[in-house]
């Protein structure tokens, strides 16, 4: 039986074991401890921070419940706290229509895959809606997903400002379609034609997507030698006030009285160019809107060059 007993060496080695290993468990809970309070302040100044942002910032468990929402938040979508502690789900606040693609991109979320900021329509309390644009992450515990954190943008300006452009852009459209004349933009890098109204495209069909100087002159391998590109921006690197010029194409036979101006495009600022109305008439106002260039032409005879008139119109005469 004595071989069972153990000695007291074993038993003083045993106990040293012990001790170094109770050392530990207190090393360990001392740096979780550390680790908590971290944490805890971590997420206080998260918090701290997120009440100071002008957008929506909100925390959701893994089932859309939110845990978190700031201020504005509850400014944007008309909820009280007292909602807030009933329990509201940020699914509930999207409409009908795009919780589909919000569960979707859920998903996609937890698998890792970085989807960026995405578009949803969403509601406030009282019903009314208003578009977004929502960027999320994943929030992890020990390596596990345990909720969604992100921002919420009201992108109602933007859309605003969008659609207003989309009806800027189709009047602009009507009135260079309503004249009788050859208006074209091309981009000043590529050559590429970007725009042609109606009266061009009597003339030389649908050329959007051409190089204006494949289509538009005959016989030319490369840009045109009398190509005007360099007068149209000026020192600064902006669009100046143009050049005003006459041409005989090879193709048409026609002279034109051209009227060449760098502008912006669209998407950029909006410029102011008048045209070339006559002289009997005031000049036409185009509100235009990356630079181009911007083309447009008066016809004459092809026996008799240069004879002024309105932008593009023809005399045959």
């Amino acid at each position: 039986m004595k071989s069972q007993e153990k000695t007291t060496a074993e038993l003083v080695e045993d106990l040293s074991a012990l001790k170094q290993r109770i050392h530990e468990l207190e090393q360990s809970e001392s740096e979780f401890q550390k680790t908590e309070q971290a944490l805890r302040s971590s997420e206080a100044r998260f918090r701290e921070l997120a009440e100071l942002l002008p957008e929506t910032v909100f925390e959701s468990d893994m089932q859309g419940t939110l845990i978190f929402a700031n201020k504005n938040a509850f400014d944007r979508f008309g909820y009280t706290r007292n909602d807030f502690e009933g329990g509201l789900s940020f699914l509930d606040m999207v409409v009908p229509h795009d919780r589909d693609r919000v569960l979707e991109n859920m998903q996609s979320i937890i698998k890792g895959e970085k989807i960026g900021s995405s578009e949803y329509v969403v509601k406030r309390k009282d019903g009314s809606i208003f578009p977004t644009m929502i960027h999320s992450s994943v929030i992890t515990r020990d390596g596990q997903p345990v909720g969604f954190r992100g921002f919420v943008i009201d992108i109602t300006e933007r859309k605003q400002a969008e659609e207003a452009l989309r009806i800027h852009n189709l009047t602009f459209s009507e009135v260079l379609n309503s004249l009788d004349a050859l208006v074209y933009v091309a981009d000043m890098k590529t050559y590429e034609i970007v725009f042609i109204n109606a009266y061009g495209k009597k003339i030389w069909g649908d050329i959007k997507g051409k190089i204006c100087w494949q289509v538009l002159q005959k016989g030319k391998n490369s840009v045109c030698e009398f190509c005007t590109n360099s007068q149209l921006i000026g020192t600064d690197g902006k669009p100046n006030e143009g050049v005003a010029w006459e041409f005989q194409n090879m193709i048409t036979k026609r002279w034109y009285d051209c009227r060449d101006k760098a502008i912006y495009w669209p998407d950029g600022c909006i410029v102011r160019m008048d045209g070339d109305s006559g002289p009997n008439r005031p000049p036409i106002p185009i509100q235009i809107g990356h630079s181009f260039r911007f083309k447009s032409a008066t016809c004459s005879d092809p026996n008799r060059p240069g004879i002024p008139g309105q932008i593009g119109h023809p005399y045959d005469g």
